[in-house]
């Protein structure tokens, strides 16, 4: 019991990762800079989950950012490229939200274009900001040694950078804008991941939860999808298992008690171990009978032979 029911655990626990990709996209959280309140949300996320396609991979191929005629960065876009995942022939161009002012009077911009088809990729975003709602300096470094910087970066500002995340890679961008960049986060693709061909697979550590803090805690956990489906096939495993073994126990006490078809095996046995009356020496042949029954013929003729004659002398003598 105790066997089936580990298997079922276990069985629930794989089908909820085995299931196929259906998006290989994803919008980090984290933010770069300071936004104030008046700032705008911008997203590429949605745009590109949407536009996602069956056995189609995603790829950042162009980085553009711009920059005013005093040389401060004003505004930045992402240009990605769909490709076949089976021989990465390019499908689609596409161009992401504007993050800023990337056109207009006295606004110059540069291009930094990335060989994504031998692998080139944005392995950092250096940020340098000052002032709350503005990102004064990016610099964008490749892993082929490809660098673009734009802004004016000095010792007395914030700097942090933005990297890639195990095996995703920067595609796109979210976070914040006014006529300026104000904060920005990445928007990432799997590297290893296909829509609707490859499976989701995660690279994050297993969690560990203390069972006696959760007793011992008020918050009641929100379950999840996944907890559902696995809990699902946990109680299938329980009844499954509970159900043979008492069908087992069933069959052991009617094999114990000699009922059901040990019944009628036993009583089978039993009748042919008895002889019949008269037939407990060897079989007698059926000459053997024959002559048996005309020697008691003859016994019986004698018999009546004999009762006859002591019946006439009797009366004799009367």
């Amino acid at each position: 019991m105790a066997k089936l029911f580990t298997a079922s655990i276990l069985l629930a626990l794989v089908s909820a990762q085995a299931e196929i990709a259906n998006t290989c996209v994803d919008q980090v959280a984290h933010l770069y800079g300071m936004h104030s309140e008046q700032a705008l949300p911008f997203s590429d996320y949605n745009y590109i989950h949407n536009t996602e396609e069956f056995n189609t991979v995603y790829r950042m191929t162009r980085l553009q950012m711009c920059e005013n005629a005093e040389g401060q960065l004003v505004g930045i876009r992402s240009h990605i490229t769909r490709y076949d995942a089976e021989n990465m022939t390019p499908l689609a161009k596409l161009s992401m939200n504007i993050v800023g002012t990337v056109t207009g009077t006295d606004i110059a911009c540069q291009g930094l274009v990335l060989d994504a088809l031998n692998g080139e990729y944005l392995t950092s975003m250096y940020f340098g900001y000052g002032t709350e709602g503005v990102i004064d300096y990016i610099r964008a470094t490749t892993n082929k040694s490809q660098q673009l910087s734009m802004g004016q970066l000095t010792n007395e500002m914030t700097t942090s950078e933005m990297t890639s995340i195990h095996d995703s890679r920067i595609l796109a961008f979210h976070g914040y804008e006014t006529d300026r960049i104000a904060s920005i986060g990445q928007v990432s693709v799997q590297l290893s991941c296909i829509k609707g061909v490859t499976t989701v697979q995660s690279v994050d550590e297993p969690i560990l939860i203390d069972i006696e803090e959760i007793e011992n805690s008020h918050v009641t956990p929100q379950p999840t999808q996944q907890d559902e489906h696995a809990l699902t096939f946990i109680i299938i495993g329980v009844v499954v298992g509970v159900a043979l073994m008492s069908a087992a126990g069933v069959i052991f006490w009617m094999y114990k008690k000699k009922r059901g078809c040990w019944a009628r095996a036993a009583k089978g046995l039993k009748s042919n171990k008895t002889m019949p009356i008269g037939m407990s020496g060897s079989f007698k042949n059926p000459r053997d009978l024959e002559l048996q029954k005309r020697s008691s013929h003859k016994q019986m003729s004698k018999i009546v032979e004999v009762d006859e004659s002591g019946e006439g002398m009797h009366s004799h003598r009367f």
